[in-house]
């Protein structure tokens, strides 16, 4: 008898009535459906999309089946020795990247890396890989000793720059020096020109010294020498014409300017022989 809703005023009605016996062998049927329902219900966490791993099957004498192999597993091979040693590599470095950042107990700890190392590369070496895998390790080892090749190279040429920088650079010390070196010898000529235009200055300034200032020289109307003497031997009288001739030389303006000049330049002379010490004295 089936209840009706709550809220409805439907009248119940009564299920089929069945025979007993055909409820008793429907039951097992039931409790198998209701068994499957709850297997492919989800589990609480999981995704309903997810289907669940089977349980795996035993065989015949009890031992559980083992992994299925792959399509083409057979082909497989194991790694290389070249792969094995640029894993290595890459491991040792690892190590020392991981050991550069401890500061305390870095002997237990390579010691300890080193023992997982090579537990590791044991197992690979065990490992069977496909054979693209395997070439690609292999182009990874290829790639590895190029770059260590590269790495080399740049070592040497970095070694050879520095050599060159360092030959530049004594160069340049030895340009420096001599630089300071002609930078002091234009220090010593330049000291030697100056005391040299020291020297030429009062050279000049002695040279105006001894320049002689002698007065303008008075213009004179005297008769040229020529018509005196001509007019003193037309008298006749040698002796009167000898005193005349000698009281006119004597007389005469251009003679007497040059007794003046002459005298004007003893003097001048003798001043210049005197020494400064005597004059002062």
């Amino acid at each position: 008898m089936m209840k009706p809703v709550r809220g409805s005023h439907r009248v119940p009605s009564r299920a089929p009535e069945g025979k007993k016996t055909g409820d008793k062998t429907n039951q097992p049927a039931i409790n198998t459906r209701q068994r499957r329902v709850s297997q492919e219900e989800p589990q609480p966490g999981t995704s309903s999309q997810v289907p669940l791993p089977k349980p795996q099957k035993k065989k015949k004498g009890g031992t559980v089946a083992g992994p299925r192999k792959l399509k083409g597993q057979e082909k497989w091979k194991p790694l290389t020795r070249s792969s094995i040693t640029a894993l290595d590599n890459i491991l040792g470095l690892s190590i020392l990247s991981v050991l550069a950042g401890r500061r305390t107990k870095k002997d237990e700890s390579q010691k300890h890396l080193n023992v997982v190392k090579n537990r590791f590369l044991s197992k690979l070496a065990q490992l069977s890989v496909p054979i693209q895998k395997q070439e690609v390790t292999s182009h990874s080892s290829r790639q590895h000793q190029e770059e260590t090749r590269k790495s080399a190279v740049g070592k040497k040429i970095l070694d050879k720059l520095v050599v060159e920088l360092g030959a530049v650079v004594g160069s340049l010390e030895q340009l420096e020096k001599e630089r300071d070196s002609l930078e002091h010898q234009c220090f010593n000529l330049r000291q030697q020109l100056e005391h040299q235009e020291e020297s030429n200055q009062q050279i000049l300034q002695l040279s105006e010294q001894g320049v002689l200032r002698l007065p303008p020289v008075p213009q004179r109307k005297d008769r040229p020498l020529q018509e005196q003497m001509v007019s003193l031997f037309r008298s006749g009288h040698a002796v009167a014409a000898a005193r005349r001739l000698a009281k006119t030389l004597q007389t005469s303006g251009p003679v007497q300017d040059a007794q003046t000049l002459l005298e004007r330049a003893y003097r001048h002379a003798d001043h210049l022989n005197t020494p400064p010490t005597a004059v002062s004295q």
